[in-house]
């Protein structure tokens, strides 16, 4: 199976954020929502798959909010569909999106998405019981 695939915990729930580690993804916004969650979510986990400049920032920023136990960098990944499959949804936290590849990518995998409302994100997503989009991220998780 994909969890088996990347050594994952059966009782944990998986996240994963696929794309270029860079500012206007806003990976970092979601490094620092788990942040606010860390106490209260004890079996969860957000995968981000990619690889991209911020890396260092990201890794740095896990690291100070003290939720390396929550977080898997799993680099750049040849076979993405392996990773929608290990997870439970998808979190596209981005700034700006054209077309985003990673929301077509887990709407025709069946994977639930979570998603900011932003550029294309807005015309591709699939607004259904398995999809939904936050219309904000909130200042506090940003800042």
């Amino acid at each position: 199976s994909a969890r088996a695939h990347f050594k994952l915990d059966p009782e944990t729930t998986y996240a994963c954020c696929i794309g270029r580690l860079s500012h206007e993804k806003g990976q970092d916004v979601l490094l620092r929502a788990v942040g606010l969650i860390k106490d209260r979510a004890k079996n969860f986990c957000v995968m981000f798959a990619g690889d991209g400049p911020d890396r260092e920032k990201l890794d740095a920023l896990t690291r100070e909010l003290g939720i390396e136990h929550m977080v898997k960098f799993l680099g750049h990944q040849k076979k993405v569909a392996t990773v929608y499959r290990a997870s439970d949804f998808m979190i596209m936290p981005s700034r700006s999106e054209a077309m985003p590849n990673a929301l077509l990518e887990s709407n025709a995998l069946g994977v639930p998405v979570i998603a900011t409302r932003v550029g294309g994100a807005t015309r591709t997503a699939c607004f259904s019981v398995r999809s939904s989009s936050a219309s904000n991220v909130p200042s506090s998780a940003a800042s």
